[in-house]
């Protein structure tokens, strides 16, 4: 097992599931929740871009339900991927968020993470976002442009 996954790639989209899955804080503030999320990073740095055939967005798939995550997949081609919400933010906005350099419900209310879905739903699960996120936050995340 790596011990740094690099963002994104399937293996650390693979790392975030499990982390979800193990996350105590966030099986219970999305007890409710029911819906899958494609979280998609644009305006890669060539160096990523240069993994997968020179894309400049990929994505990463949940599938969300009532506190877990029962699937995953990473996303080459985000446009032929049908979710429930769509996500979508500068690689460089992900890193932020990833460090906690920016609350996602702020990047959310300010654009800078873009929703297609339900706005309302999703900031109604506010406390299981940040609880999303806490539990992402332990992958070991490698940026390939630093």
């Amino acid at each position: 097992m790596s011990s740094e996954y690099v963002f994104p790639s399937p293996e650390w989209v693979g790392a975030a599931h499990n982390a979800i899955n193990e996350s105590e804080e966030y099986e219970k503030a999305a007890k409710t929740w029911e819906g899958d999320i494609l979280f998609v990073a644009t305006d890669l740095p060539d160096v990523v871009a240069e993994k997968y055939g020179g894309k400049k967005e990929l994505g990463l798939w949940l599938d969300l339900w009532h506190g877990k995550s029962r699937n995953w997949e990473f996303v080459e081609d985000v446009g032929s991927k049908q979710a429930t919400f769509v996500i979508s933010a500068t690689y460089e906005t992900w890193k932020k968020v990833l460090r906690g350099q920016l609350n996602p419900v702020r990047g959310m209310m300010t654009r800078k993470l873009k929703v297609k879905g339900s706005l309302p739903k999703i900031l109604r699960y506010a406390n299981a976002a940040i609880a999303l996120l806490k539990a992402v936050q332990k992958v070991p995340t490698k940026f390939l442009d630093e």
